[in-house]
């Protein structure tokens, strides 16, 4: 239930982003944290499915930004890399900066994306050749997270 109400959550932020900028609540956040969280959430999973995963970050990555969205935004991302990664694959996740940037690198192990896919990958709904016959069936909500992600960058 918990995972319908996000994705109608995810949605109606969707939508409303097309209308009107959101809504932001900027602090302080270290996205280390907000990280280090996130992994903790989705070891279970990475054991299950004998995902390898090398994070290397660095020990404080603090910026101005709405902790919810971009704990969201990183939360997709990761979500996704997870999903689209095979049984026995690997991930890696960089944190890093640089002068002026806080930067974060999420790559996995997975099928290559068609290159006329890759143009519309941040198009809401679209979903490339390669994810049609993925585990999930097309049922999922993955389709929605790559512009979700998208937008919130966007707003942050």
């Amino acid at each position: 239930m918990d995972r319908i109400i996000d994705l109608l959550n995810n949605l109606n932020m969707l939508a409303s982003s097309k209308f009107k900028p959101l809504d932001l609540f900027t602090d302080s956040v270290d996205l280390s944290k907000v990280v280090d969280e996130l992994l903790r959430t989705y070891t279970p999973i990475l054991r299950a499915k004998k995902i390898k995963l090398d994070a290397n970050k660095i020990e404080k990555a603090t910026c101005l930004c709405d902790e919810a969205l971009i704990r969201r935004t990183i939360e997709n991302l990761i979500d996704n890399a997870v999903k689209y990664t095979q049984e026995g694959g690997s991930m890696s996740l960089e944190l890093g900066k640089d002068l002026k940037n806080i930067l974060i690198t999420i790559t996995n192990t997975c099928q290559a994306l068609d290159k006329q896919d890759l143009s519309h990958i941040f198009e809401p709904f679209y979903r490339g050749k390669n994810s049609r016959g993925h585990s999930t069936g097309g049922k999922d909500s993955a389709c929605t997270f790559p512009a979700i992600s998208c937008v919130l960058t966007e707003a942050i």
